[in-house]
Formats: C-alpha cells, sequence, structure tokens
C-alpha cells in the first residue's frame, strides 16, 4: 500500500506560457513543440500522465501565475519539475507537498542568468497517527 499525499505547484511566468500549462493542465507533454516532447524520459511521461491532465485541479489563474493542486502516492516528483523548468525556463515554479506520515517538504526552481537555481527542503511534521494521539 502507498502513502497517499498532496501537493502544491506553483506557477510564475509570461502570460502566453502560463496560458500554455493552464491549457495543458500540467502536463506539458501534448506541447507541440518536438523539442519538448522528444526531451522526455518515460519516466517523466509516466509522472504527466499520472499526476496531471485530468488528475490536476486548477486552484488559482491570473495573468502571470497558475497554480495547481494534486494528489500523490509514495514520492514528491522533483524529476518532473525539474524537466518542466527546463522546458519553459522562464518561469518560476514552486512545489509543497505533504503527507500522510508527516513528511513534508518543497521545491523551488528558477533560472537567474541563464543558470539553474533549485532549492530543495525537506522537514517532518505530525503524521495522521500522531495528530489524533495528541488530539486525545
Amino acid at each position: 500500500m502507498g502513502v497517499d499525499g498532496r501537493q502544491t505547484l506553483y506557477i510564475c511566468g509570461p502570460e502566453s506560457i502560463i496560458q500554455k500549462i493552464e491549457k495543458l493542465r500540467g502536463r506539458i507533454t501534448d506541447c507541440s513543440e518536438p523539442t519538448i516532447t522528444a526531451t522526455f524520459e518515460k519516466e517523466i511521461l509516466e509522472i504527466s500522465e499520472r499526476f496531471f491532465g485530468t488528475n490536476a485541479e486548477i486552484v488559482h489563474r491570473s495573468d502571470r501565475y497558475i497554480i495547481f493542486s494534486y494528489e500523490y502516492r509514495n514520492f514528491p516528483i522533483h524529476q518532473y519539475f525539474d524537466k518542466l523548468l527546463e522546458t519553459f525556463p522562464s518561469c518560476w515554479i514552486k512545489n509543497k507537498y505533504d503527507n500522510e506520515l508527516g513528511h513534508c517538504g518543497i521545491w523551488i526552481g528558477r533560472y537567474v542568468g541563464g543558470v539553474k537555481e533549485i532549492q530543495d527542503v525537506f522537514w517532518k511534521e505530525l503524521s495522521i497517527d500522531e495528530e489524533f494521539h495528541y488530539g486525545k
């Protein structure tokens, strides 16, 4: 049995890119540019199919900003965000996650002066069982 969790993906960028990402609902494998789809490994394609598209809920949208919420099992999918950033280098991307075991984290990526900057932080909070225990 897997571990359930929730992730929130924040993307800020040029309006034209945000429109494209919104249309694809966070999936970038449907882009018409062959160079984008050709660079994805099988694992990245599977992540895109499994978590995004109809599985991702748009919780906020403005001209230069979009926020997705989606569920996942077992692991944060940082390799996907890395590819998303490479595909849309003019965007700033942040992903926050937590799961029922209390594992939490945040991944932030952007390009500054043509150099990719990634921040990845992990911490532990109360698990569902621990929350129940302390709630008595």
